[in-house]
């Protein structure tokens, strides 16, 4: 196997990826020696130095030296909760507090999320708790109005990096979903970059050039820059790898429609519209055409007869399509016409809010089966079709 086919058949995990892009966007450049740091300091129980190290890391270390904190002890947990603000807030009230763990960087995202929640009663704490002799205070840990402000764009972010996980999550996502949500997870995180790059272009606006304010929006915006270029190391490594350009060309739903409704109107990707199809046809000719037989049966999963609750409206789907999705016979086709360009080069099939087209569900729907045993059918003609 030459090293271009060992490429195009690596497929990675989406959910690591994001990982690596909330690291970055989390803890900035460095985060390979960061993160190394942070290990040993974690193995060796080094709790002074795991302090010091998450401390600089901003907005984002001292809630995370704060919950630890709080949680380190029975007696500091149970002050916590006997701080009671009632009216508005009383549902926040009992809440708990929740610790990011460093192998799960989404949790950052929940962690903040519950901080902001019960910002009052964190600030409480840290005014009135008065700790034993010779036990450490928050004192070097106290959060400043501008750290609010600060981690409030934080969540906003993270809570991108969650609802990429959230949305390739469960038996019913495919390699078109993982491209996808890659592509929006780029794009997201650029308009971050941008935002955070014209709120320290603003604040330097107004002679603001020496306040800890602008520096902090540097400092998001720097990191957001690093998060977008991970993320864009990944992107681009989907060339590499042409299921994941094939899994959407050949999905009905789709096809190369969706890279024209994407890429169009930004001038960077336009281009990477003729590469994408490119590389779904190089994938076909070298990998599928021509080489199965005609005879060669179905997949069970295929002819599957199980139904799912949402027949009714994929079969109107397939009533309005269906002398171009319909085929009853496995008859060869016609000299000069290739299987995938024909497939390709017919209408989407459109879907509305509430549709969804699961391809590989374990109960695949009426629609599902025939363009599915469709599909299937112009693999298997295109031998009978080469050979005459």
């Amino acid at each position: 196997m030459s090293e271009k086919q060992r490429k195009r058949r690596r497929l990675r995990c989406f959910g690591h990826i994001v990982n690596l892009c909330a690291r970055a966007f989390l803890i900035g450049k460095d985060g390979a020696k960061v993160c190394k740091e942070l290990d040993i300091a974690y193995r060796d129980g080094d709790l002074k130095k795991i302090g010091e190290l998450w401390r600089k890391r901003g907005a984002i270390g001292r809630p995370h030296n704060i919950v630890r904190y709080i949680r380190a002890s029975p007696q500091r947990r149970q002050f916590f909760r006997s701080i009671i603000l009632g009216g508005d807030l009383t549902e926040f009230d009992k809440l708990e507090l929740i610790q990011g763990q460093q192998t799960r960087w989404n949790s950052y995202f929940m962690s903040i999320g519950r901080a902001l929640n019960v910002k009052e009663r964190i600030q409480i704490f840290c005014d009135q708790y008065e700790p034993g002799q010779g036990q450490k205070d928050l004192s070097e840990d106290r959060l400043s109005p501008m750290h609010w402000k600060e981690l409030e764009h934080l969540h906003d972010q993270l809570e991108t990096f969650y609802e990429g996980t959230m949305m390739t999550e469960g038996r019913n996502a495919t390699l078109a979903d993982h491209f996808q949500t890659l592509d929006w997870l780029l794009n997201e995180i650029q308009v971050a970059k941008h935002k955070f790059q014209e709120l320290h272009q603003d604040l330097l606006r107004r002679k603001w050039r020496e306040t800890q304010e602008s520096e902090e929006f540097a400092w998001l915006a720097a990191a957001a820059e690093v998060s977008w270029q991970k993320c864009e190391e990944y992107f681009n490594k989907a060339d590499d790898t042409a299921a994941y350009y094939a899994a959407i060309s050949l999905n009905p739903t789709l096809k190369n429609e969706w890279y024209n409704k994407a890429w169009t109107d930004h001038d960077e990707k336009r281009p990477w519209i003729v590469s994408a199809s490119t590389a779904v046809k190089e994938l076909w000719l070298d990998e599928y055409k021509g080489k199965y037989s005609v005879k060669q049966p179905f997949p069970s999963g295929v002819l599957s007869t199980s139904t799912s609750q949402k027949d009714k409206a994929f079969t109107s789907v397939r009533n309005h399509k269906r002398l171009k999705i319909s085929h009853q016979s496995s008859r060869p086709q016609a000299h000069g016409v290739d299987s995938l360009d024909q497939f390709v080069e017919t209408d989407i099939i459109p879907l509305s809010e509430d549709e969804s087209f699961a391809l590989f569900s374990t109960g695949m729907s009426a629609t599902t089966r025939s363009l599915t045993s469709h599909k299937w059918h112009l693999m298997l003609s295109d031998k009978a079709a080469s050979v005459d």
